[in-house]
């Protein structure tokens, strides 16, 4: 588990110029605005979520079974809590 959560690491920091250009992004557009609308969340959501396959890692958003269990594995042995549903379909 350790092991999977380096990777991530990893990944993010071979790609660094890609994870600070998405994240600056991000947080200049929410910045820009008074009030955030369900449309800027979804898309900062979607953002973050599908920088993992811009950087070589499993999706983390509509993923398959197998890269939900990667991510709760990981999410797991790191203490972060998810939704945690058994049905991984």
């Amino acid at each position: 588990m350790d092991a999977e959560y380096e990777a991530v690491k990893t990944a993010l920091r071979e790609n660094i110029e890609k994870v600070i250009s998405e994240v600056a992004s991000s947080i200049i557009s929410l910045g820009s605005c008074k009030e955030w609308s369900m449309e800027q969340n979804f898309c900062t959501t979607e953002g973050i979520a599908t920088l993992a396959d811009r950087v070589g890692l499993p999706s983390a958003g509509d993923q398959s079974a197998e890269e939900l269990i990667f991510w709760r594995t990981i999410a797991d042995a790191v203490g972060i809590e998810h939704d945690g549903e058994d049905d991984l379909t």
